[in-house]
C-alpha cells in the first residue's frame, strides 16, 4: 500500500500461539525469522495478553528484523490508551509498526470509535507520538471495510482470504479488495486456511491466496509442521496458473458442489 514498509509474503499470525508453549513458539519464530519472515501480529484479546506475552519472549533480540504488529479492541480513548501501553509491555517493545482497530463489525463500532473520546484519538495520539507507524483495521463483517476506509486513517486492512469465504462473500474479491487497492491501503490476507476448514488442502489454499494480489498472508500454524507447509507452498516456483485456480474451485473438497 501507501506505507514505506517491506513485507514478507507469509506472515506470522498470533492467535494459535496461546495454544501451544513458549518452547514450541520460541521454535517456530526461530525457523520462521530464519526463512526470512519479517512480519509478526497479535492482539491484547488474544488469550487477554497471552499471546502478546509469549511472543514478546520469543523475539528478544529480533525486534530490528521484524515488522510488528498488535490490535486493540477498545472502544473509548482512555481503555485503547491503556491498551496500548500494555501491548508495548508485553511484547517488550517502544513502538509497533501497525497498530488494527480489532474486529471493527458495525457502524455502531465506528461511532464509538470516532465520537470525542473515542479509539481514534487515542490511535492518532500514538501515531504522533512515535508509538505507532501505521494504522490498520480488522473486522469480520466484509461490507465493513469500506465504511471504515472511509472515516479512519486507515494504512492497512486485515481481511479474509480464501477460497471458501470467497465464494460465500464474491464482494471481497469484486468490489472491496479492487476499491481498497485505488485508495493504496495495504492488503493483509487472514485465514488463508479458513480457520482449518481448509485443513485437507494447504497448499491449494495458500496457492490460491497468493495469486489474489496480496500483500501478506496471515497464517496460524502454532507447529514446526505447518509452518514448513505454509513455507513450501509460498516458496513453490512454479507460479498458479489461471487454469489451476479454476480447477480449485471446481474440485476443492471443502465446497462440495457449491
Amino acid at each position: 500500500g501507501k506505507t514505506d514498509l517491506s513485507i514478507s509474503l507469509l506472515g506470522l499470525g498470533g492467535f494459535h500461539q496461546v495454544e501451544v508453549t513458549q518452547d514450541t513458539i520460541n521454535a517456530v519464530v526461530e525457523r520462521y525469522l530464519a526463512a526470512d519472515g519479517n512480519y509478526v501480529e497479535t492482539a491484547t484479546g488474544y488469550g487477554n495478553g497471552a499471546s502478546e506475552t509469549k511472543l514478546g519472549r520469543a523475539l528478544q533480540g529480533h525486534r530490528e528484523q521484524i515488522i510488528l504488529a498488535s490490535k486493540a479492541q477498545g472502544r473509548t480513548r482512555e481503555a485503547t490508551w491503556k491498551e496500548l501501553n500494555e501491548s508495548l509491555e508485553r511484547l517488550q517493545t517502544d513502538h509497533l509498526d501497525v497498530w488494527f482497530f480489532h474486529n471493527i463489525g458495525n457502524e455502531d463500532h465506528l461511532d464509538a470509535v470516532t465520537a470525542p473520546d473515542g479509539a481514534l484519538a487515542a490511535f492518532e495520539q500514538a501515531k504522533g507520538e512515535g508509538l505507532v507507524r501505521h494504522i490498520g483495521v480488522s473486522s469480520h463483517w466484509p461490507m465493513m471495510y469500506m465504511k471504515a476506509a472511509e472515516r479512519l486513517p486507515v494504512d492497512v486492512v486485515l481481511i479474509w482470504g480464501n477460497y471458501l469465504d470467497f465464494c460465500n462473500f464474491p464482494e471481497i474479491p469484486g468490489t472491496i479488495l479492487p476499491a481498497l487497492r485505488e485508495q493504496y491501503i495495504g492488503i493483509l490476507f487472514m485465514k488463508p486456511l479458513a480457520d482449518g476448514f481448509l485443513y485437507r488442502s494447504p497448499r491449494l489454499a495458500i496457492r490460491y491466496t497468493m495469486a489474489q494480489d496480496v500483500d501478506c498472508l496471515v497464517s496460524g500454524f502454532n507447529s514446526i509442521e505447518m509452518l514448513e507447509e505454509d513455507l513450501a507452498a509460498c516458496c513453490d516456483p512454479i507460479p498458479i496458473t489461471d487454469t489451476e485456480i479454476a480447477s480449485i474451485l471446481r474440485e476443492a473438497p471443502e465446497l462440495g458442489n457449491y
